[in-house]
């Protein structure tokens, strides 16, 4: 049958010919160590399938690494990676940090990113205003992506956490209410880049987006300033045991970015 012309679209030139917009995807897990990945680097059916998964991202960030897998099995997860996405996988680790008792694990975080993408700075957040930060989150500025505000180029740092179970909710909670307000008040918390659109402006620098990611083991909404935006909801189940402990937090200009 035909169709009436009145209801045909007809696509303008500038749409038709539009570039493609700009996209950076992230994924931050809880590695549990790694422990799916086999040491002998093994290409397991379970483990190939997680790799095609990853690779369709720009960034991969783990936190709960072993330190003395990063030759093993971080080194397999990357390889796995190259071979999936047919691109080259760099990785960036923080510092190796215990956590909160005196004989806890001590673990690191990874960040692994996908050519042409690379780690420009990176800053292991020991502490924050003199309050110990349980397993160090870690801060990477990300070069070499397209977005833009404004058609002007914008800075992108990311911070892989883990925080304490929720067995240690006081230091947990003190923990994250600290990170969050000394990073957006200091600029040594984040690289000395602007926290908000303002901000850049003032400084005459590019504005930049924050995004905190990774297992907060509480929802972390309450801790946050108007400054912070949390992107999960409550209702969003992320653990097995069905709590909303996996988040994405992001400074609330860039929404507007």
């Amino acid at each position: 049958p035909s169709t009436p012309s009145s209801v045909i679209a007809t696509p303008r030139r500038e749409d038709a010919f539009a570039p493609e917009s700009a996209s950076l995807k992230v994924i931050a897990f809880n590695s549990l160590g790694l422990r799916f990945v086999q040491e002998d680097a093994h290409m397991l059916a379970e483990f190939k399938a997680l790799t095609a998964r990853f690779a369709d991202a720009d960034v991969v960030m783990l936190s709960e690494v072993v330190p003395s897998s990063m030759r093993t099995r971080v080194d397999a997860l990357r390889t796995g990676l190259t071979a999936a996405s047919g691109e080259q996988w760099n990785v960036s680790v923080s510092t190796p940090a215990r956590g909160g008792a005196a004989d806890g694990k001590i673990e690191c975080h990874a960040v692994l990113v996908k050519a042409p993408l690379r780690v420009g700075e990176a800053l292991t957040q020991l502490s924050a205003e003199g309050c110990k930060l349980d397993y160090a989150p870690f801060t990477v500025a990300i070069s070499g992506h397209n977005l833009q505000y404004m058609d002007r180029p914008v800075d992108v740092l990311l911070t892989s956490v883990h925080m304490p179970p929720a067995a240690r909710q006081g230091a947990r909670d003190r923990q994250l209410k600290t990170l969050l307000s000394a990073y957006e008040r200091l600029g040594e918390m984040r690289m000395d880049r602007p926290f908000s659109i303002h901000a850049a402006k003032e400084q005459r620098c590019r504005p930049c987006v924050h995004a905190l990611m990774g297992d907060f083991n509480r929802h972390p909404a309450e801790l946050a300033s108007q400054g912070w935006c949390t992107l999960l909801p409550r209702a969003a189940k992320t653990s097995a045991g069905g709590n909303a402990y996996d988040n994405i937090v992001l400074n609330t200009d860039a929404l507007e970015m």
